[in-house]
């Protein structure tokens, strides 16, 4: 009885003491907070994604290095647990199989890759962004931000979406995604460089076999 009182006590004090230093903010703050990040049109980063399926409780972690570039090119390079490659330069949209080098060519409206380029807006472009979806909450503490967004469109598979801003190195440093079912994706960015990237980067090889899907 004594532990238990005593762990809540310990809860409501760092919540009471969170709470007392988290400034809330607006969508215009948030506004200002992307104008402030380093201005680049390119950003490479590593990244740990974590895949929950909730009807079998089971987590799939995922590693590797994503390249974006503005207002819409990326490139998610998976490196475990297999190496697999989403590609879009804006006009083509391709899955790529750097073992097997072929590809899988998708049209721009099909919902392949969706998940991948909603969270390009989430790295990129906040006002693009907030165009989608409405803001629940935003709260800053120290040199983090913590956004809480709700999709317009309720129709969609995304209930929620929570970022994370690091102010200190002017990222955005993980995006969490939450769908239909309580099924969720965690995506941990790290390492962020702003080197200019070639237009080569978000491309197939050459000698990649493409195969038209839809």
């Amino acid at each position: 009885m004594h532990k238990v009182f005593f762990c809540l006590l310990i809860f409501n004090f760092f919540t009471l003491d969170y709470n007392a230093l988290a400034k809330d903010l607006t969508i215009q703050d948030l506004k200002k907070i992307q104008s402030k990040l380093k201005e680049a049109d390119s950003l490479t980063v590593d990244f740990e994604q974590d895949n929950y399926t909730a009807l079998r409780n089971r987590h799939k972690i995922s590693k590797g290095i994503a390249y974006f570039h503005k207002p819409e090119s990326f490139r998610w390079a998976f490196s475990e647990p297999n190496r697999i490659e989403w590609i879009y330069d804006g006009k083509s949209f391709i899955k790529y199989f750097p073992n097997e080098k072929k590809g899988e060519k998708f049209s721009v409206g099909s919902n392949q890759g969706d998940e991948y380029r909603q969270i390009v807006d989430m790295v990129m472009n906040i006002e693009t962004l907030l165009a989608k979806y409405d803001m629940i909450k935003a709260e800053q503490l120290e040199q983090v931000v913590l956004v809480r967004l709700n999709p317009k469109n309720k129709d969609g598979e995304i209930t929620s979406v929570n970022l994370t801003i690091d102010l200190k190195k002017q990222f955005v440093s993980s995006v969490k995604l939450f769908f239909r079912g309580k099924n969720h994706t965690m995506v941990t960015f790290m390492s962020p460089r702003r080197e200019k990237l070639g237009k080569n980067i978000f491309m197939a090889p050459k000698d990649v076999k493409i195969i038209k899907v839809l």
